[in-house]
């Protein structure tokens, strides 16, 4: 926990810590009244544990900060993170120009209270307002171990949320189709063919600073052994800084521009070295740091531009240094939803996570129930069975009960009469199928999804349609809504 604290103070920003240590102007400690209706809302989230992941940092750096439940017309509920309290507009207009400048933040918003229907502060126990649970009760996915031990290298703090994450095996031909398919951040120069030959599993995040909006991307790899040991007699470490060197140079060459490479080490979990290569671009510089171990295991690439190479090198040095992204709910109840015992055949290939905005609800026509998706997470498994080719399973987190049964409510009315249903999970889902024949008008089912608890599922074909309805729902009921499924592997 110390390490953790440690590391939330310093990685945050420069003029973060500048605030810290600014000791002229106090904190407004006040909650909003009649008498004091003027306060600041600093940042909205549909989940309350991400609000006061953004509540508590701020309250670390000495500022007062509360949560407020309010629901929109437009958008539906969110949890506001608001600050300060004060009689008069001008006041507070100052406090807000200190405030966006500190923590390098846009966009605040001025707020009286007194214009507004209701203004609940919500406190931990509020269960009349808390309606999500932080976790759920689930068993370890059957999922290959590169995978877990490339996710527990990330590090952890209250700073981030996840904007993007891939997972992805890429030991065979098949598997290696998901991966070459995803839209991956690589460095400019290196290659997914690249990647391929060194490579045994891939992973990338994004991380986004849940302030400033700032963000870093982080690649882990676990390298081939064979790979590795072929370029040379040993493993030493002219071998690992010779496969990192390569790598660098194949970013120079893209680059083409003025540039400086530097060798680095980093006290992560266990000793990292390797380079860093600082690109100069017409108005920034980007940042790129190629790192391994002493026995060539993993592979790092990270980047920024948002970032100081101060703050990057102290965002690599909690590399494994906690349980990395399971520590973070968005992953942690999403990715852990996979089966725990895969159908015959089945294997897990990939996972992808991502943060629907509102090019979301765009593509849905602005629908009322796609608006009210926005600012949730939603994450889509990969699986290929060896006889009847891939298929997926996606989720959207709705964080509650409660506002899954809304926005089913009006998915079911967006589908009207056209709706087909089919038994899952013990529960009524829709049948979504799609033409193959525009002269015998045939179809073949494309996807089964259903709304569970606090989540909206779907399974869905491949482009073959291989798999029939009840291979879907067998699928279905095998992921972890409860522990180990609906339909409980025969011991």
């Amino acid at each position: 926990m110390a390490i953790k604290n440690k590391f939330l103070r310093l990685i945050v920003t420069v003029v973060m810590i500048l605030l810290i240590a600014c000791t002229s102007e106090k904190a407004i400690d006040e909650t909003p009244s009649k008498e004091k209706p003027f306060c600041i809302e600093i940042k909205k989230e549909r989940s309350y544990y991400q609000a006061l992941k953004i509540c508590n940092r701020l309250k670390d750096l000495n500022l007062n900060a509360y949560i407020v439940s309010e629901s929109d017309t437009l958008d539906g509920s969110w949890f506001k993170i608001y600050s300060g309290a004060l009689t008069l507009k001008d006041s507070l207009l100052s406090y807000q120009s200190q405030l966006e400048e500190r923590l390098n933040i846009k966009n605040t918003v001025v707020v009286n209270i007194l214009e507004k229907d209701t203004f609940c502060i919500v406190s931990a126990n509020d269960t009349l307002q808390i309606k999500e649970h932080k976790r759920i009760n689930v068993s370890p996915p059957q999922v290959d171990s590169a995978i877990y031990r490339t996710i527990e290298k990330y590090p952890n703090s209250n700073a981030f949320y996840n904007d993007r994450i891939q997972l992805y095996l890429i030991n065979n031909k098949k598997s290696n189709i998901k991966f070459t398919q995803a839209p991956l951040d690589l460095p400019l120069g290196i290659t997914k063919s690249d990647i391929i030959k060194e490579m045994k599993s891939f992973s990338e995040v994004k991380m986004i600073d849940n302030l400033s909006g700032s963000s870093i991307t982080l690649q882990i790899m676990e390298r081939n052994i064979l790979s590795s040991a072929h370029a040379s007699d040993s493993l030493s470490n002219k071998i690992t800084n010779k496969h990192i060197e390569d790598f660098a140079q194949k970013i120079i060459n893209k680059r083409d521009c003025r540039h400086q490479l530097e060798k680095i080490n980093v006290g992560a979990y266990i000793p990292l070295n390797g380079f860093k290569l600082t690109i100069f671009l017409p108005k920034v510089k980007r940042y790129y740091y190629l790192l391994t171990d002493t026995e060539a295991n993993y592979t790092y690439f990270c980047q920024s531009v948002d970032y100081s190479d101060q703050e990057i090198m102290l965002y690599l040095s909690q590399i494994g240094k906690s349980n990395g992204l399971s520590d973070y709910d968005e992953f942690y109840n999403t990715f852990y939803l996979n089966p725990s015992h895969l159908q015959p055949q089945d294997a897990f290939v990939g996972y992808s996570l991502y943060r629907l905005q509102w090019s979301y609800a765009k593509s849905k026509g602005y629908a009322k129930w796609s608006k009210e998706m926005v600012g949730h997470w939603g994450s889509t498994a990969y699986f290929y069975n060896t006889r009847k080719g891939f298929w997926t399973f996606g989720v959207y987190d709705l964080n509650s009960q409660e506002k899954n049964k809304y926005v089913e409510g009006l998915y079911v009315n967006y589908l009207g009469d056209n709706r087909k249903t089919v038994d899952v999970y013990g529960l009524t889902g829709n049948v979504i199928d799609k033409p193959i024949s525009i002269w015998d008008r045939q179809t073949k089912v494309n996807e089964i999804n259903f709304p569970i608890d606090r989540y909206v599922c779907m399974i869905d074909n491949n482009a073959n349609y291989t798999l029939n309805l009840n291979d879907l729902v067998i699928r279905a009921e095998r992921l972890q809504f409860m522990m180990d499924g609906y339909v409980k592997e025969i011991k």
